[in-house]
């Protein structure tokens, strides 16, 4: 089975062999020179059939992909939900047993004990807090969409103004 790149090697060196003929003064109209043409026209045809299959397998995995994505969403919102029911009968259990003065449950299955954690800090004043215990940051972001909109008359080295191509699937 002849892939999709190999077919499009095949047609360039097709092409080229043709132009080749042409320059050095072959008439268009002669056997070798519609031998290839008819031949090159061939590979095109299977060559288009084969772009067509690529392209109809590439749209294929991008709908996958976005229904996989979209899976992926709904699974990490239940995940969420679950989290949050799991921290608030958490607390809710915290509560009772400190309302209680209940230290520990003992299960077989599963025990339950209060326990202290570390140490944390709350900031409640900013600005009552001594300069020794405050860290400065400086962040540097580059505006990509000024340098775009002045992208006609800036002169940069620092900078590439590049334009891609895309597949669009209808």
């Amino acid at each position: 089975m002849t892939t999709l790149y190999e077919f499009g090697t095949e047609l360039a060196v097709k092409i080229e062999n043709i132009q080749e003929l042409l320059a050095e003064g072959a008439d268009p109209n002669s056997n070798q020179v519609q031998e290839l043409l008819m031949d090159m026209v061939g590979t095109e045809e299977n060559w288009k059939e084969k772009a067509k299959n690529v392209a109809k397998y590439v749209h294929q995995l991008e709908l996958e992909s976005k229904m996989i994505a979209a899976e992926s969403k709904r699974i990490a919102d239940k995940a969420k939900k679950l989290d949050q029911t799991a921290g608030y009968l958490s607390n809710l259990l915290l509560q009772q047993m400190l309302t209680f003065g209940v230290e520990e449950i003992k299960d077989p299955v599963l025990s339950v004990k209060v326990r202290q954690n570390p140490w944390s800090v709350v900031v409640k004043d900013e600005g009552k807090i001594p300069s020794e215990f405050k860290k400065e940051k400086t962040v540097v972001e580059v505006d990509k969409r000024a340098l775009l909109q002045s992208r006609e008359s800036l002169e940069c080295e620092g900078v590439e103004f590049v334009r891609t191509q895309r597949l669009a699937f209808k």
